[in-house]
């Protein structure tokens, strides 16, 4: 679907979701040339592991981008943890380079079912980029 929500493709031509997981797991490890280290479970291969905040073969078909990844371990080893999980996190890391937007506002924007935060009077959104991909310190809001 396009992000209006007009659909490209007939039913016919889509993929099930058993095979959309399996072309992006397996898939990715045969374009990757990787597929004797991960891919598939099995013996010897890489394990990594998502828990997702909902079941994915299960949820309501339009909820699938919505999912969310609520603890990820790589390696065995705990790299990502939210939520009820989130006493599992490690530390997190220092945000480098320095002048990123994250370090001042504390986290990444997380889209919610009522969409963009509301632009508040004082808040400020920090630099964007402009025409020509140059960088602005103009505030989307329009109030700097």
């Amino acid at each position: 679907m396009t992000l209006g929500g007009t659909r490209l493709q007939a039913d016919s031509n889509l993929l099930d979701r058993t095979e959309a997981l399996r072309l992006y797991t397996a898939g990715g490890a045969w374009i990757s040339s990787e597929e004797a280290l991960k891919g598939t479970l099995e013996p010897g291969k890489f394990a990594d592991l998502a828990i997702l905040s909902a079941d994915y073969f299960s949820i309501p078909e339009d909820e699938i981008k919505g999912l969310e990844s609520v603890v990820t371990i790589v390696g065995g080893r705990v790299v990502y943890a939210a939520g009820p999980y989130s006493k599992l996190a490690p530390p997190p890391l220092p945000v480098a380079p320095d002048w990123l937007p994250v370090k001042y506002y504390g986290s990444y924007y997380k889209r919610t079912a009522g969409g963009p935060p509301p632009v508040v009077a004082g808040a400020h959104h920090g630099p964007l980029i402009g025409g020509g991909g140059t960088w602005s310190l103009d505030c989307a809001c329009g109030m700097l």
